[in-house]
């Protein structure tokens, strides 16, 4: 989570984000400050890319978790004890089920809130890579 302040690895057959991808991603999360272009992206860069996105979209699918569970206990005063223990159970059963689906559907959401945070932990990461062509941190 963005909390981690870790990003997964990945080896270059577990890559799934082509060079344009990747790109999209990099803009994306760093508000378009990506001076390199698509077709120069190493697979290094992809595995870059496809971890903050991957760390993106679990954080969110977490705090939207979280939201759920916020409004159905706080937001519903009367949903207290036994009813309040139900609707979580059901809010887990679907968020569980929303999880398994694939990422092209277009349920996924990232928060605005994660985007800033790994914007503000990868930044200067991404700049350096920018610079010296290496990553130092990842």
């Amino acid at each position: 989570m963005v909390a981690s302040g870790k990003l997964i690895r990945f080896d270059k057959a577990d890559i799934e984000l082509t060079q344009e991808q990747a790109w999209k991603v990099l803009r994306f999360v760093f508000d378009g400050d990506c001076n390199m272009r698509p077709g120069n992206l190493t697979d290094e860069d992809r595995s870059f890319a496809q971890a903050l996105l991957i760390e993106a979209l679990s954080s969110s699918r977490t705090m939207g978790w979280i939201e759920g569970l916020f409004t159905v206990v706080y937001m519903k005063p009367q949903a207290y004890g036994a009813n309040t223990l139900t609707a979580a159970h059901k809010l887990m059963k679907l968020n569980l089920t929303r999880g398994l689906r694939s990422l092209d559907d277009d349920s996924s959401k990232i928060y605005r809130y994660v985007k800033e945070v790994l914007k503000w932990k990868w930044r200067s990461e991404f700049v350096q890579r920018q610079l010296t062509g290496e990553y130092t941190g990842y």
